[in-house]
């Protein structure tokens, strides 16, 4: 999987610039934490902040596509997801009883399924 980081070192660089990694994928859920964590081990130091298991949550907030998120949550799309927009009467419907309709449908296919509400404006 190829992750593109942007970077930038003021006291060196003189505009943000993009590297990209080639990191491997072979579990079925890998997080952007986990990936970061491979590329500063293996590749090149990152400067980058977590601190998950001393309970400071939010640390690892960053953003990925544009987008807010927790490093050490968000997993990394492995070209099987899919977003699917329901209305917003029929999100309960789609999801099921505790999530059950949502995993049997990625069972199924084989995808993880990311089920939103019509009126969903994070994009």
């Amino acid at each position: 999987m190829k992750i593109t980081v942007k970077r930038y070192d003021p006291s060196k660089d003189n505009a943000p610039y993009e590297t990209t990694y080639e990191v491997p994928h072979d579990d079925e859920y890998m997080t952007l934490l986990q990936a970061l964590v491979y590329i500063h081990e293996n590749e090149e130091p990152l400067a980058f902040d977590f601190s998950c298991r001393g309970r400071m949550c939010g640390r690892c907030a960053m953003m990925l596509d544009g987008e807010p998120v927790l490093a050490c949550v968000e997993p990394l799309p492995d070209g099987k997801s899919c977003r699917v927009v329901v209305p917003d009467d029929q999100l309960s419907l789609a999801i099921g009883k505790e999530g059950q309709n949502a995993r049997l449908a990625a069972r199924l296919t084989g995808y993880k399924i990311d089920i939103k509400p019509a009126s969903y404006t994070g994009e």
